[in-house]
């Protein structure tokens, strides 16, 4: 947003204001001023028909008076309907780590209630309780009649997060793949772009149903960036956790490839 919040698109790099004054922003105007932004870029070109779709339902939607979590919404449509996964729409940072303009609604139903109903979902649903551990609980509900999920605060480490407030809300664009609306814990600062859900495991973001399950794809050996590890008779292990092609991490790598070559 232009004086709020920050669309992130890579080509870009441009950096609206906070103004902690405002309660309320100017959408329509922000819109605007993203979309001449937008069609600046390739991925514009490459989904001209989809974004304009897009941007043309939003613009009937903005206001010049709308709440910030509202317009954060249709901004994250217009941008994420260029499909493009390294593209997002954040708010700018702030030196106070609770300020954020964009305020997040609360869950008005029985917490308790949804608790018991999800609890006990497998691990191959969507829906289900799903944990940052030591940070975050959340229950993940699906909303039939607005066609997306929401993620409810359960318990939470971050004075910033309190039980009920819904921290994410996920709207469904494929095979287990979504755009994502979240605040990002432990502060409350808006962020959206994409997300995979598997296995009860957001793959990008660290949320899990199971707390207790190693998981080979969120670093389980944190302090390594080349791992090999004969897992079982079947079952290989290998963790490629840079691609940078300068030293001294090409060397480290260069001299795991020796290391391993011919196993």
């Amino acid at each position: 947003m232009k004086k709020l919040l920050l669309a992130l698109l890579l080509a870009l790099g441009f950096s609206p204001l906070l103004n902690a004054q405002e309660s309320s922003c100017d959408c329509k105007s922000d819109l605007e001023f993203l979309n001449r932004k937008v069609r600046k870029i390739p991925a514009f070109k490459q989904n001209k028909d989809g974004y304009q779709r897009a941007y043309t339902r939003a613009i009937g939607q903005a206001s010049a008076q709308m709440d910030h979590y509202d317009c954060f919404l249709l901004i994250n449509e217009v941008v994420l309907s260029l499909n493009d996964w390294h593209m997002g729409v954040f708010e700018p940072t702030s030196e106070e780590a609770g300020q954020s303009k964009v305020r997040f609604p609360s869950y008005s139903g029985d917490l308790d209630a949804l608790l018991e109903r999800l609890e006990k979902k497998p691990v191959d649903q969507i829906e289900g309780i799903y944990h940052r551990k030591g940070m975050v609980s959340i229950a993940l509900a699906y909303l039939a009649d607005e066609q997306r999920y929401q993620g409810v605060v359960l318990k939470s480490a971050s004075v910033n997060w309190k039980r009920g407030d819904i921290l994410l809300t996920l709207f469904p664009k494929g095979e287990n793949v979504f755009s994502m609306t979240k605040g990002y814990f432990p502060a409350k600062r808006a962020i959206s772009n994409y997300a995979k859900v598997q296995e009860g495991v957001f793959l990008r973001w660290g949320y899990v149903k199971d707390t207790s399950a190693t998981y080979y794809h969120r670093k389980p050996f944190p302090k390594q960036q080349y791992v090999y590890q004969d897992l079982s008779p079947e079952i290989d292990y290998i963790k490629v956790g840079s691609f940078k092609s300068f030293y001294p991490t090409l060397s480290e790598a260069e001299a795991f490839y020796r290391k391993i070559k011919g196993t």
